[in-house]
């Protein structure tokens, strides 16, 4: 399926819920999603809708009891149906469940007379909930339009604007969590939740002693494992990108090692020259149709700048990492794909690789933050912005996602970060829209496979060496095809590349604040987006009514926390208006 809406009351009545949350159905109308299955009992009603591109047959009704699944999932080598038959049987009220379901998803089961919901263990399928938990959706828009009221919860909505997610399972709604995707939620009348187990981090821990050639082995044997369970899912049923940067080729080079022979795969036009002409001489060799795209986002400037606004705001779930006026996470380009029944993202790939180029030390949590996660520009943030209350609770949050109690982690406790963290948040809302239009699995973010990447060895992960090798030992043949960084994977890169990565790495710190101290802090001009300037949009562009009243008030919501008049990112503007649009409720 590609969405779900689930209300729990005792008593309930149906034609009470679809007048009283009418709104929260409508969403799924307004992204093309049909309803496809309604499943109505005493004390819950389960509305199931499918996905934009393609038909799925993701439930299954079981005696007395029934399973559904959105987003991707493969369970013993299946997908739909025959997979969460499989899932059900072996699903056991009372214990522990089978942990090892591949990819992306939320899984509703009734059976034995309770209900259960959990997600994917690392959580970037998403599933948002009220506070009192009786509404479940993989729709944040569901939820927030279920809400009489709704107000912004000012840590979260910092952590959106700055950073494109909120995180710590909460969003910027105080109204509105994620649920914990580390355990099985039974919300039956006696709600509780049964903790799920890693087994990958235990199965992993001696990845760290072994010499490069075992190493690429065991890594590889994973990779392959995982990719031989999609091809039995999906056979040849794939799109794929084609790029010149690692990630796209590790995935390429997967699908060579296990006999995958994608249906077609695409390239975008404007991200790098040498990707299209790089991507054109992979797909003639292999003999595969190559998909040349646009990364244009749609054109505010139009008469139907409204109709276009309200696509990308149901598009993109009212935010997205870029929020609804900016093209940011490729959806709309993904929304325009002739699509097959799965498609593969290369995501999370980072992980083969010290993308944060991060000291081989332990590090504290806040260095860490400063490094990494502290990028956007805080002159957007309005006076009761406090930077020291900031960085603190996303200390906190760090924390509580790795469960450590201590403010200073380990090298491998710092490499965990990324796909704990991160992925879950930020990759995580791509996975999960994604997912509306057909299958979709980013397989480097799947904790079968990320659980491996924080045991690699630092000097590994050096300007890409280990995953340049992991490409060259499942394909040699497509290792030898040029890439963007000046060198084939095949012949790799020199330990001259490594040396200059780690002073990058070991000077980068102390280099910028030299910096900061002798260069005075100027206040950059940009042209900002015509989102960000209000005359611009009073005097210039035909837009519709609404638009330039939201645009151009004063008193807006987020105007509480934002400065507009200090705004140097487009992306934060974005974002910030979108969560506005949300609490306007005008769509």
């Amino acid at each position: 399926m590609g969405a779900f809406l689930l209300f729990k009351e005792n008593n309930i009545e149906i034609r009470k819920i679809e007048e009283t949350y009418s709104s929260s159905i409508e969403v799924f109308k307004n992204k093309q999603l049909p309803l496809v299955k309604r499943f109505v009992s005493d004390n819950f009603i389960l509305f199931l809708f499918g996905k934009q591109k393609v038909d799925v047959d993701n439930y299954l009704k079981i005696g007395d009891g029934f399973i559904a699944g959105t987003g991707t999932y493969i369970y013993k080598n299946n997908k739909g149906a025959k997979a969460l038959n499989d899932i059900y049987s072996d699903f056991n009220v009372s214990v522990d469940f089978p942990d090892n379901i591949r990819g992306n998803y939320a899984i509703i089961l009734f059976k034995e007379n309770r209900l259960f919901l959990f997600n994917d263990y690392q959580g970037l399928y998403h599933i948002f909930t009220n506070k009192s938990q009786s509404i479940f959706s993989s729709s944040i828009l569901a939820i927030a339009k279920s809400m009489d009221k709704l107000s912004i919860s000012k840590q979260e909505f910092y952590e959106y604007v700055l950073t494109g997610a909120s995180y710590g399972d909460k969003t910027v709604f105080e109204e509105i969590d994620l649920v914990n995707s580390r355990v099985v939620h039974q919300i039956s009348l006696q709600k509780k939740t049964t903790i799920r187990k890693n087994i990958f981090q235990e199965r992993f821990s001696t990845l760290s002693n072994l010499p490069l050639d075992n190493l690429l082995e065991k890594v590889s044997a994973e990779l392959v494992n995982y990719f031989d369970e999609v091809k039995s899912a999906f056979v040849n049923d794939i799109i794929t990108p084609i790029t010149g940067g690692f990630d796209s080729r590790l995935i390429y080079a997967v699908m060579n090692n296990t006999g995958i022979i994608p249906h077609s795969a695409f390239v975008l036009k404007k991200d790098y020259q040498k990707d299209v002409e790089i991507a054109q001489e992979i797909a003639d060799h292999y003999k595969v149709p190559l998909l040349k795209l646009s990364n244009d986002f749609p054109n505010f400037k139009e008469d139907k700048s409204l109709e276009t606004l309200k696509t990308q705001y149901y598009l993109y779930d009212g935010l997205g990492i870029g929020g609804v006026f900016q093209y940011f996470s490729g959806l709309d380009v993904w929304a325009r794909l002739p699509y097959r029944k799965l498609l593969l993202d290369g995501g999370g790939g980072e992980i083969y690789r010290n993308m944060h180029r991060l000291p081989n030390r332990s590090m504290m949590i806040r260095k860490y933050i400063e490094r990494v996660l502290n990028k956007g520009d805080i002159r957007i943030c309005g006076e009761s912005f406090n930077s020291e209350e900031y960085t603190n609770n996303l200390e906190n949050k760090i924390m509580q996602a790795l469960s450590v109690n201590r403010k200073s982690l380990s090298r491998i406790e710092t490499e965990r970060i990324f796909p704990e963290f991160y992925l879950k948040y930020w990759m995580g809302s791509i996975n999960s829209l994604a997912n509306q239009f057909s299958y979709y699995l980013t397989p480097f973010s799947d904790e079968c496979i990320a659980a491996q990447s924080n045991k690699l060895p630092h000097n590994y992960k050096l300007s890409g060496y280990f995953e340049a090798k992991l490409i060259k030992f499942l394909s040699p043949e497509l290792a030898k095809f040029q890439s963007n960084y000046g060198v084939n994977f095949y012949d790799g890169f020199t330990l001259r590349n490594q040396f200059v990565e780690l002073m990058k790495i070991y000077t980068a710190t102390q280099l910028k604040k030299n910096l900061k101290r002798l260069l005075p802090r100027k206040n950059k001009k940009v042209n900002l987006p015509f989102y960000g300037q209000q005359s611009y949009v009073q005097e210039s562009l035909k837009l519709d009514e609404y638009v330039k009243e939201l645009l151009c008030k004063s008193d807006l919501e987020v105007s509480k926390y934002i400065d507009f008049s200090k705004a140097v990112q487009p992306a934060a503007v974005s974002r910030a208006l979108s969560v506005e649009l949300i609490m306007s409720r005008k769509f």
